[in-house]
């Protein structure tokens, strides 16, 4: 029985944080799933970067904003994240209309996240006005 051969990933600088978050999430979530949301949040912000410098770091981190949005959703003991919300892991991540989920009003998304999709939004404006 062969193995399975792990997906590449779009940068190979990715490799390492893949790496750190795997081991700081070691028993909550598998490589395989570190690698996965990693490779996600990477496309995601790539589709609107217009500068490239730093989209391995904010990947890195918009992926770690999930993972512990996954664990404290999921009760992961020693998440260490505070009780206010769950919902930024049960919202899907593009929603077409997310609800406002609690008093912060971020609608369950992360900083990173949210930043990115209101850039989206101003350029495919700008792009279909054109």
């Amino acid at each position: 029985m062969s193995a399975v051969p792990t997906p590449a990933l779009p940068d190979e600088r990715l490799a390492a944080g893949a790496a750190r978050l795997a081991t700081r999430h070691a028993g909550r979530f598998g490589v395989e799933t570190v690698r996965s949301l990693l490779t996600d949040s990477y496309r995601r912000l790539a589709e609107t970067a217009s500068v490239t410098t730093h989209l391995v770091v904010l990947a890195e981190r918009l992926t770690t904003e999930r993972l512990d949005a996954l664990a404290h959703a999921h009760g992961a003991p020693g998440s260490g994240l505070p009780g206010c919300c769950s919902c930024a892991a049960t919202t899907p991540a593009v929603p077409s209309s997310p609800p406002r989920c609690c008093s912060t009003g971020h609608r369950g998304r992360s900083r990173s996240l949210q930043r990115a999709l209101t850039r989206r939004r101003r350029s495919s404006r700008t792009s279909s006005g054109s």
